[in-house]
């Protein structure tokens, strides 16, 4: 009878300590390279808010631009810098993206769940967008890498634009070279607002209803002034989601005496609300974990 009680207790024990398992802790499992942290597992089978924490890469590989000044989808600082600038950048950006996970998961806050996506591609973007919504709606994302008003710049000719056929025609590809349809799902891996939008609609991409964007590159809101077609609106546009960017240039805040953990806009943060109305914020120092979204409700 001992021997039955402990073989009992034993199984107990084993079914609590799975259980908790599950109920506490993120199950991991292996996703594609791209990503630089594991998904989380839905075993659980219950959606909880998801913080997304994007390192926007632009690799070390030798591009068109590394020796030719003909135009293409990139920042005018990224068409002069070579492959191992590139490469520190890409390292730059993930420690910033790794830390901010670290903070939330210190946090333990109600979407303290966290993914970090490092991504070459608008398409990669997008499939990190994706990924996450398959464990719960997007309550956070914040995203860090290079920008302008025209979108957020990875790999050449391959980011995530306001219009990749409008990118196309600057850049001095024919129309008829590229259909639409091929800029913006072909082999390059660009992106664009429409693509994103399609995949909302079809419940792909899904969001809390108080969800944030965060794009803490340089001109994502515009360069000068607020521009009313740049990437930081047109994402909220999409979206009908809050978006914070920047007019002008980011650099870290502790380059200002400010804390490390934040990013500093040499003009202003502007925040634009669910319906696209634009106001500025009044510090120029900001910590992306300060106002990031931690509601449950989806």
């Amino acid at each position: 009878m001992l021997v039955l009680r402990i073989v009992a207790l034993w199984f107990v024990l084993q079914f609590s300590y799975q259980a908790w398992l599950l109920g506490g802790h993120n199950i991991q499992k292996p996703i594609e390279d791209l990503f630089s942290r594991p998904v989380l597992s839905k075993m659980a089978q219950v959606e909880v808010p998801v913080s997304v924490i994007i390192a926007l890469q632009k690799t070390a590989t030798q591009r068109a631009s590394d020796a030719s000044t003909s135009p293409g989808l990139v920042s005018s600082a990224s068409a002069t810098s070579g492959p191992a600038f590139r490469r520190a950048e890409d390292s730059y950006f993930r420690r910033r993206a790794d830390r901010l996970a670290d903070r939330l998961a210190d946090g333990k806050s109600a979407a303290a769940q966290s993914q970090v996506f490092a991504v070459k591609t608008g398409g990669e973007f997008l499939s990190a967008l994706a990924v996450a919504s398959q464990v719960g709606p997007i309550a956070n994302i914040v995203i860090y890498g290079h920008s302008g008003p025209d979108g957020l710049y990875m790999m050449e000719d391959a980011g995530f634009y306001v219009d990749v056929n409008a990118e196309r025609r600057m850049a001095g590809v024919p129309p008829k070279q590229k259909s639409f349809a091929t800029a913006r799902h072909g082999e390059t891996g660009a992106r664009d607002i429409v693509g994103l939008k399609e995949m909302i609609n079809a419940g792909e991409v899904k969001f809390t209803p108080d969800a944030i964007i965060v794009l803490a590159g340089c001109n994502a809101a515009g360069e000068i002034n607020f521009n009313g077609t740049s990437i930081a609106a047109k994402l909220s546009e999409a979206t009908q989601r809050r978006v914070v960017a920047s007019i002008g240039k980011t650099l870290s805040w502790s380059s200002f005496g400010g804390s490390d953990y934040g990013e500093y806009s040499l003009r202003n943060w502007v925040e634009l609300d669910r319906d696209g109305a634009a106001s500025f914020r009044e510090e120029k120092g900001l910590d992306p974990l300060q106002i990031l979204n931690f509601s449950r409700d989806s």
